[in-house]
Order: structure tokens, then sequence, then C-alpha cells
């Protein structure tokens, strides 16, 4: 037993060393960061987009003293909503027909309110009409009762934090390391067929098994890409947290779950070790059996839609 081990632990060090002290290692290293990267920038370019060109234009073809009173009523009322709660409002010139205000080109209204402020009248294509009626309503309603609306205080009541708040942050981080587990699963354990295919094409694997047991083989190469794994785990998970403290977050700002930090890392851990090499024996056993890379990828095809079923 301790020959095999010995063996496997020869492997292991052989394969760590082989991927971990090449260049294509830093490759690896950098490759899931640059997506992250173009994530946040387009993710950040499309919140400016929602937040200000998506939201609908309407045009205002009522009387001045009309108009005046609801785009004062509309400051007011996003003051206290938000600006993306209502929609932006134009001033557009007085027309018998709206319709043909809205088939001009270069409009860039979706829909243009007449008549009056008692009696307003939307113009419109009938879903922009269903998504702004209600708000057409609240202006005008706001706008008569200028003079008597009044916004009732709120007394403020601060707390550090409350049960359900604190439960449904548990949840979310609970729900996040799964689906992070489940993605760094799926995508490292692939990297032992790779390795396993490679070196049988290569007729490595001829000359190892002559030296050791094919036990120890398959023991050592599943150790060392766990432990190639650990460190690219690591280097990412510094990296994000890096990132984090650069943007000014806090860590005590963090919600912590029901365990504490340090065992919720560790059971993180023991999760991923055991789920790596459940599917890292699996594949391990389709590569030893495959002889070329399109079966290969025939029979990694169920492995893999049956660790999505599991998730």
């Amino acid at each position: 037993m301790m020959q095999l081990w010995r063996a496997a632990f020869v492997i292991a060090r052989r394969d760590f060393t082989a991927v971990v002290l090449s260049r294509t290692f830093i490759l690896f290293l950098l490759g899931p960061l640059l997506p992250i990267v173009i994530g946040f920038a387009f993710g950040g370019l499309g919140e400016r987009i929602s937040s200000t060109d998506l939201r609908p234009v309407v045009g205002v073809a009522l009387a001045p003293a009309d108009s005046a009173a609801l785009l004062r009523a509309h400051g007011r009322l996003t003051a206290r909503m938000g600006a993306e709660s209502l929609p932006r409002l134009r001033t557009a010139p007085l027309a018998p027909d709206p319709r043909a205000q809205l088939a001009r080109p270069g409009s860039e209204v979706v829909a243009i309110i007449s008549g009056t402020l008692a009696r307003p009248v939307l113009t419109g294509k009938p879903v922009d009409l269903d998504r702004l009626q209600g708000d057409v309503s609240l202006l005008s309603t706001a706008a008569l009762a200028e003079r008597t609306l009044r916004f009732v205080a709120v007394e403020r009541q601060e707390v550090a934090t409350s049960r359900g708040a604190q439960a449904q942050a548990r949840l979310l981080i609970g729900r996040a390391a799964q689906v992070v587990i489940f993605f760094l699963t799926i995508l490292l354990a692939g990297m032992i067929l790779s390795n396993l295919v490679e070196e049988k094409t290569n007729k490595i694997i001829e000359i190892l098994a002559a030296a050791v047991p094919i036990d120890a083989i398959f023991l050592g190469k599943l150790m060392a890409m766990l432990a190639m794994s650990l460190v690219g785990i690591a280097f990412w998970g510094g990296t994000a947290f890096a990132i984090f403290l650069a943007a000014g977050g806090q860590p005590s700002a963090l919600p912590a779950p029901a365990v504490g930090w340090p065992i919720f890392l560790g059971l993180a851990l023991l999760y991923f070790t055991m789920a790596y090499t459940l599917l890292g024996s699996l594949f391990l056993g389709i590569g030893a059996q495959a002889a070329t890379v399109r079966e290969v990828q025939t029979l990694n095809m169920p492995i893999t839609m049956g660790q999505m079923l599991i998730f």
C-alpha cells in the first residue's frame, strides 16, 4: 500500500510541476479573468443605457399652464421615487392631430399627452399605452392636486440588521457558492481527461505503466490536477478579493454565513475536493477507455449532463 502511495506521489509531482511551471499555466490563470473584466465593462455600459436612453419619452402637448404644472408634478414625484420610476417628459407643440407628430421623421417620443389635465388623452401604440397609462394618470392627478398635495414625513428608526434581510443574504451566499463550485468543477475536471488522452497519444502512458502500477498513475494524476486546480482557485479568489478592496469594498459589509466564514470556506473547499475527485475519477475512466479524441467527446457528454441534472 505504501508503495502505491509513493508511486502516486511521484506521478503527482511530475504532472504538477509540468503544468504549473509551464508558460501556458499563466494564460490558464489569466483566462477566466478576461470575461469578468469584459462583463464588468459591458455591465456598467448597459446600466447607464438602461437608466437613461431606454426610458420612454412622452411628449406633452397641453396648454402652457397645464404643461408647467405637469412638469412640476413630474419633478416632485421623481425626487421622491427616483428618476427611473417615471418616463421622461418633453414639451411638444400643440397640434390638432398628435398622430402626425408621432409619425414625423426623427421624433423621439413614443406617446403624446394632449387634452387637459382633468381629461388627458394619451396617443401612441397599444403596447406603449398599456405601459404609460398608469404613469400619466398619476402625473395628472399630482398636477391637479399641486396645491393640496402634501407629502407625509416618515420617521426613520434605523437598526443594524434584521432577521429577514440576514436570512435572504445568507440564502444568496449559499446559492452563489453552489453555482461557483459547480462551474469550477465542470471547468477544471475536464483537464484530467485532456491530459490523459494526450499522454496516451504520445505513448507516454506506456512508459509510465511499465514503471509504476496503473492505479498509482490514475491516483497521481488525480492528485496533481486537484492541486493545480486549488492553485488556480487561490489565485482567482485572491485577485477577486483584491479587486473588491481596491474598489472601496469593506469586508465587514459582507453578510456572514450562518456557520461563519472560516467554516463556510472550509466546507466549500471540502465539497469542491470531493466533487472534483468524484468527477475526475469518471473522466479518468473515460480517458482510459477511449482511443481517440472523438470517442472522448462522445463519452464525455453523458457525464456532463448528469452533473448538470444533479446541480
